[in-house]
């Protein structure tokens, strides 16, 4: 097989995962806009944990390589239940969650509830979105519509 020829390519992607890659810069630029429109709060904070599994903490790895040496507060990815025992009402929890309802997720915001921590919460729906729209937490509803045909977080890096 040719992997340079798109066409024979694109028999075996029967996904679209190649498209999604081409549409991840379209991916940044919708996601920014959908964040700027939510009226999220300026949160201050001492430390940030962001608690998401697999895919869904594929961009805090992104943004932590990116900007480690630039930061001036902890920045900690979390990928398991509950949170950091050090977590306490000045971290800022950013619950990442692609549909919503991964259960390791749903605990890191229940022991940010407990602990007092600031919450925002980033999903495509499911529970999270439910707490968003309902108020419970601050945060992101994302439509990845025509930006992610898989559907996958794995490819909704934006």
């Amino acid at each position: 097989m040719d992997l340079t020829n798109f066409e024979e390519f694109k028999k075996l992607d029967s996904m679209g995962v190649m498209e999604a890659l081409n549409l991840f810069p379209e991916q940044i630029k919708t996601t920014w806009s959908q964040a700027m429109s939510s009226n999220i709060p300026v949160i201050s904070c001492d430390s940030v944990v962001i608690t998401g599994m697999g895919g869904s903490s594929n961009a805090a790895k992104i943004i932590q390589g990116l900007y480690e040496e630039d930061l001036k507060i902890p920045f900690t990815i979390h990928n398991d239940y509950g949170l950091p025992a050090w977590v306490g009402a000045n971290t800022l929890v950013i619950a990442n969650s692609y549909s919503g309802n991964t259960e390791e997720t749903l605990s890191g915001i229940e022991a940010a509830k407990a602990s007092g921590a600031k919450i925002l919460g980033i999903a495509t729906g499911g529970k999270i979105g439910g707490m968003i729209e309902s108020g419970q937490i601050h945060g992101v509803i994302i439509d990845p519509k025509n930006v992610n045909p898989p559907n996958f977080p794995k490819t909704g890096l934006g």
